[in-house]
């Protein structure tokens, strides 16, 4: 099973998926850090930085806030939202403070540390004349772009490579939640079922696959492109599906001088064939968007899945694979 996501994920698939991107960026990382902390303990007049939470707690906060950050709140706080949200995040510092159990835990609890945590994380999500969340906001605005690219990669390769996809509940659109019970809200499946009947015409007609896929990659907040993308490889793989029961797995080579930021793999069976590429490093692609890689492709009579058309499998990389971080070729 090619799960991604569970009842039990301490992070959701996605929130996982921006995490990642705070790799890439490890210097960058280390200063919103740092000047976060000072924001928020001048704020809480703890000039000397000694007062609770610990180093390791304050750190554990700040990457649940970036990785869970919701969508319609990256230009800037709404009453609704915003209430919502800190609830959720008040709720998982304690679970995960207890299960830590480090300051605190179920068995004992430290009321005094925890409500210090508590303190801690209102003050900075407080919408208040807010000097972390005018540092906070531009910076997690831009590794949620960064991320999309990261969740539709792993959304494409678990469709694609062998074993049997598992699609966690709410999971077709984006899943930013926090430790259990956050991920087993309630899903919002008549909204879902709206989006793909709003979505079924444009994925059945070949001709308009290009031209929605660069829309819905514009518009990606609202997690469309990653349930399109799950409806046309499930489509695909019940279209085929002895194909990709039986098709083995052979990899892809990637060559270039940065041929590090892609990678792909081929699947075969009897005369029939599958290409899966993608990208990698969204944050290093960023910062050299002409990167230099090529894929080395077997001889074939390819067409893209995405974009309905038939392809060359020749050409520089970075050119292929945007705007979106992937394509799916076949010969089927």
């Amino acid at each position: 099973m090619l799960a991604t996501a569970t009842h039990d994920t301490k992070r959701g698939e996605d929130a996982r998926a921006r995490l990642a991107v705070l790799s890439e960026l490890p210097d960058e990382w280390r200063r919103q850090v740092t000047s976060w902390s000072r924001l928020l303990r001048a704020r809480l007049g703890d000039v000397e930085g000694r007062a609770p939470p610990d180093r390791n707690d304050e750190y554990m906060f700040y990457q649940m806030l970036v990785g869970s950050w919701p969508m319609d709140m990256l230009d800037g706080l709404s009453p609704t939202a915003h209430d919502a949200y800190r609830a959720r995040v008040e709720s998982a510092l304690e679970k995960s403070l207890r299960e830590a159990k480090r300051r605190s835990s179920w068995t004992a609890p430290t009321a005094e540390y925890e409500q210090a945590m508590r303190s801690f994380a209102r003050e900075a999500l407080s919408p208040d004349g807010n000097s972390f969340l005018t540092s906070f906001l531009p910076f997690v605005k831009r590794i949620a772009a960064l991320g999309v690219d990261n969740s539709l990669v792993q959304t494409v390769l678990k469709l694609t490579a062998p074993g049997v996809p598992d699609i966690y509940q709410g999971c077709d659109l984006w899943d930013l939640s926090l430790v259990d019970p956050d991920n087993r809200r309630e899903v919002d499946y008549s909204m879902r079922e709206q989006a793909m009947a709003e979505l079924a015409e444009p994925l059945g007609a070949v001709e308009q696959r290009r031209a929605l896929f660069e829309a819905l990659m514009r518009d990606w907040r609202d997690g469309r492109v990653k349930l399109a993308t799950i409806a046309l490889l499930l489509t695909f793989r019940r279209e085929h599906a002895e194909f990709f029961a039986d098709a083995d797995y052979q990899p892809i080579e990637i060559v270039g001088e940065e041929a590090n930021l892609a990678a792909g793999f081929t699947r075969s069976h009897g005369d029939k064939s599958l290409a899966v590429l993608v990208a990698r490093f969204p944050a290093l692609r960023e910062a050299a968007p002409n990167w230099r890689a090529e894929a080395r492709l077997p001889q074939g009579r390819w067409r893209d899945l995405f974009s309905g058309g038939r392809v060359e499998p020749a050409g520089p990389l970075s050119r292929w694979l945007a705007p979106l971080p992937f394509a799916v070729l076949t010969t089927l």
